[in-house]
């Protein structure tokens, strides 16, 4: 279960990444609360209920993330390099850190326990702009409603349902935020017809996100019945403006440890 849940994270980084495209100066900093919802299964425990604070800084060819709990001490961190052409991920409780290659190599799957090039060959996203629309904290937001579809992984299906609440208040470089063109990098995980049918969903989001709330809900079986496991995750940004980071946030912190 927890490797399944593992590359939804991953194909769902690359279908919703942000912040990968060329930035005007200065660097953009971003502050935004989290929500996950506490998940249990046959009375057990699999993930429990989170509240996380996350903070981001993006430039021109590089982006620093860090999350932190609600007594404000770090937990992880995620930095891509588009210049080194890596991800970094970074354990602040272990001071240990991991990397892959970015953009995803086509044969990653062969490290996971599905082949994500048939799962996104048989993944369907569908964009529904909406006509409502309500204030949220000082700026004036329209909802969005997104669905993404997968079937038959081992027997499993993910429907991931989100509600995107996005504002045109925000005076920065809106470019910044939209998905990379990937169809010129020779290693790319998503296929170019798979590609082009996402960028032309995503494209009819307009302006910045500032609430999301996502549900993801997991069909499976066992012990012969129908099983469905629902995350719900809510995401939820309190600030955004443009600055100079502090000296070195975009580099592994001195003293921590690779590990495979």
């Amino acid at each position: 279960m927890k490797k399944l849940l593992h590359c939804l994270i991953i194909i769902f980084f690359t279908l919703t990444s942000h912040g990968l495209q060329a930035a005007a100066s200065p660097d953009i900093y971003l502050r935004e609360k989290s929500h996950t919802d506490q998940v249990s299964v046959l009375g057990q425990i699999l993930i429990p209920e989170e509240d996380i604070t996350i903070e981001s800084w993006i430039s021109d060819d590089r982006v620093r993330q860090d999350a932190y709990d609600p007594l404000g001490n770090p937990l992880n961190s995620t930095i891509i390099r588009l210049d080194q052409g890596k991800i970094f991920l970074i354990d602040h409780t272990s001071r240990t850190y991991s990397d892959m290659d970015y953009p995803l190599p086509v044969n990653m799957d062969s490290q996971l326990p599905i082949d994500i090039n048939s799962l996104l060959e048989q993944m369907t996203l569908e964009v529904t702009p909406t006509s409502k629309t309500k204030m949220i904290d000082s700026w004036s937001c329209t909802k969005y409603d997104v669905r993404i579809e997968t079937i038959d992984i081992q027997g499993q299906s993910i429907v991931i349902t989100q509600e995107i609440w996005t504002t045109n208040d925000i005076k920065i470089n809106q470019e910044l935020f939209k998905n990379p063109t990937l169809d010129n990098q020779p290693n790319v995980l998503i296929s170019s017809p798979t590609q082009n049918a996402i960028t032309s969903q995503w494209n009819k989001i307009k302006g910045y996100p500032v609430l999301t709330i996502t549900t993801t809900t997991l069909t499976t079986h066992m012990m012969g019945n129908k099983l469905d496991i629902t995350m719900t995750y809510t995401n939820e940004l309190i600030e955004i403006t443009e600055g100079v980071p502090p000296e070195g946030i975009y580099e592994i912190p001195k003293g921590y440890t690779k590990t495979s």
